[in-house]
């Protein structure tokens, strides 16, 4: 079963590879986020290289060390959540601070056209705090798993003895959830409205219709 999934993630190192190409040409961040994205999409490229790499030893098609490869596999995918951590974090920290701005500069505005602005702008802030909270969630679960892996066994090392597989499990499980909410379609914000629009063109029509066959029979009378 494990194998199986291995072979559905043959190639998904691309994916990150294009992600380093674009964040080199990106002039908007920070060095700080900067380093930290680095770190995210290269270790993700090498746990994904080496989980290619395993799967084609167990396969018989090529000749590793699959035992090793996997250790330093799950290394680089710990740092690579250890990066996503801090940046999860990071950007939570900043949206809180701009919503703590917005606040304050709605509390003494009396403008109206500018409160339903800022109101607005409030609205966007809390509903990306939300997402940035579940991506923090996330980020938190995979570390939880990826600490457990063969070359990290942070658990072990800290306090002695293995993490327990339930807790690994409920971890795998949140972080797959959000996945799922995620990438789950949202209901589309204009349909109602378009709907509504429709109608009322097409009763417009109707009228219309309906007043120039009126004209139409009296002028004839």
């Amino acid at each position: 079963m494990q194998q199986s999934r291995k072979a559905f993630r043959l190639g998904k190192s691309i994916t990150y590879y294009k992600k380093l190409q674009t964040l080199s040409q990106n002039k908007s961040l920070s060095e700080e986020q900067k380093y930290l994205q680095w770190m995210q999409n290269v270790g993700m490229l090498g746990y994904f290289i080496t989980d290619n790499l395993v799967f084609a030893s167990k396969a018989k098609v090529l000749r590793f060390d699959a035992d090793e490869i996997s250790c330093r596999g799950g290394i680089l995918w710990f740092c690579a959540n250890v990066a996503g951590f801090f940046q999860a974090v990071d950007n939570l920290n900043a949206d809180v601070e701009k919503e703590k701005c917005v606040r304050d500069i709605l509390a003494s505005e009396d403008d109206v056209v500018r409160v339903e602005t800022l109101q607005g702008q409030l609205d966007v802030l809390r509903s990306g705090r939300f997402k940035k909270l579940l991506a923090v969630l996330k980020v938190t679960c995979d570390l939880i798993v990826s600490s457990n892996t063969a070359g990290v066994r942070l658990s072990e090392r800290i306090a002695g003895t293995k993490l327990h597989d339930g807790i690994i499990g409920s971890a795998g499980v949140v972080s797959a959830a959000v996945v799922l909410y995620n990438t789950w379609p949202s209901a589309p914000k204009n349909g109602l409205h378009s709907k509504e629009k429709t109608e009322i063109k097409m009763e417009a029509n109707t009228e219309g219709k309906i007043r120039v066959k009126d004209e139409t029979k009296s002028e004839a009378i």
